[in-house]
């Protein structure tokens, strides 16, 4: 019995040890379908994510041309910052409280993300609709 608990007791440890840090998420990801880059960086205590790379396919998205903003119609999405403001929770070890800009219909939505290694999940909702969130998994891009 006690054998186990020590066991248990360095389990714990370990998986601690392990957990991932505020600076896990930095980075670049892409998206499941592979024509999106983003990558993740800090600025004071935020997280942001600017776009860095668009695929071929979604060429027809190099201008921001679905914002509602007249204004805005004409600027580049690349080097926009598409996910901005989350800020680390330390004890549910994920990134909260951020905006999502979806380029492709000019909606911003509330988000989170979490990291388990190298797989990122973003969950964006609107407003107070929890219930209708939706998820996306990123995955790191390792540079050669």
């Amino acid at each position: 019995m006690k054998k186990f608990s020590i066991l248990i007791l360095s389990l714990l440890l370990t998986s601690k040890l392990i957990c991932q840090t505020p600076e896990s998420i930095i980075g670049k990801w892409t998206n499941e379908e592979k024509t999106q880059i983003i990558e993740v960086y800090k600025k004071e205590n935020a997280y942001f994510a600017k776009l860095v790379k668009l695929n071929d396919t979604e060429a027809k998205y190099q201008f921001d041309v679905n914002n509602d903003d007249p204004n805005l119609k004409n600027r580049k999405l690349l080097g926009l910052d598409l996910w901005t403001n989350f800020v680390y929770d330390a004890y549910r070890e994920q990134w909260k409280d951020g905006r999502i800009y979806n380029f492709k219909n000019g909606n911003s939505y509330n988000g989170k993300i979490q990291v388990e290694g190298n797989e990122l999940k973003l969950t964006g909702h609107y407003g107070f609709f929890f219930f209708l969130a939706k998820t996306q998994k990123w995955t790191r891009v390792v540079e050669k």
